[in-house]
């Protein structure tokens, strides 16, 4: 069974804080034909290089985000494709852009939303780089659940991901049952949504309007940047609801 271990966490001098933490999770599960995967890549391409976007980003309190994309099909079939990258630019958006289409299809499996979940909160737990105001995991894919890991499932992935303050949103590709599935089972935290895509055809145009809502942070809730570090100690030392969990590194 996987154990997460949450630890009061201790802010370090050079952390860099960020409005979100995101991580993308694509599913290029068998379903996906390699028609509908290069379809989904130009959608974060595109995505990613629209000025909309980017403005969304730096018109935030802070004005950055940390953000990477996992491509995920079974149970341990899961490959970081472009690992954490610091976005609060044109230049470092269209970095972002390149760096993602320039990685090619892994794998093409089984359907385990729930080791897609396991890997993405695994990925925050490790990461002692970035402080962000929201943490979120955003996962689109074509399919339910049909291959759980061992000595786990999707609700206890989820409620793993929920216990170490990371926001599940979905992206479901296809019908309005799946839509209701994911709104059920996969989707989860505070003010927590999804944006369906009838097919992979209009994937690029739901998933520009799912990061538009996601990448805004209320400025009520963003602490201002000068204070985010002495925040996180703060709540490090009195062990209580945490703005990040993490896992202390061996």
């Amino acid at each position: 069974m996987t154990v997460f271990v949450l630890a009061p966490f201790t802010a370090k001098a050079d952390t860099i804080p960020v409005d979100v933490q995101l991580s993308l999770l694509v599913d290029v599960s068998g379903s996906v034909s390699n028609k509908e995967f290069k379809l989904q890549v130009q959608g974060y391409v595109d995505a990613f290089r629209d000025s909309d976007i980017i403005s969304a980003i730096q018109g935030n309190s802070i004005g950055a985000i940390a953000v990477n994309l996992v491509y995920w099909s079974g149970s341990y079939e899961q490959m970081t494709a472009v690992d954490w990258t610091y976005i609060n630019s044109t230049s470092s958006s269209y970095a972002f852009a390149t760096a993602l289409s320039d990685v090619k299809r892994p794998f093409g499996g089984m359907t385990s939303i729930s080791g897609a979940l396991n890997y993405a909160t695994k990925l925050f737990a490790l990461d002692d780089t970035y402080l962000a105001t929201k943490n979120v995991i955003d996962i689109s894919g074509d399919g339910t659940n049909n291959q759980d890991p061992w000595g786990t499932n999707l609700s206890k992935a989820r409620a793993d991901a929920l216990a170490a303050g990371i926001i599940i949103n979905g992206l479901p590709i296809g019908s309005q049952s799946l839509a209701d599935y994911y709104e059920k089972s996969v989707i989860g935290g505070e003010d927590a949504f999804i944006v369906r895509a009838s097919d992979f055809e209009h994937f690029g145009e739901a998933l520009q309007k799912k990061l538009a809502k996601e990448i805004v942070v209320p400025s009520e809730g963003a602490p201002e940047p000068g204070t985010m570090l002495l925040f996180a100690s703060a709540l490090g030392a009195a062990g209580v609801a945490k703005l990040r969990r993490r896992r202390r590194k061996k």
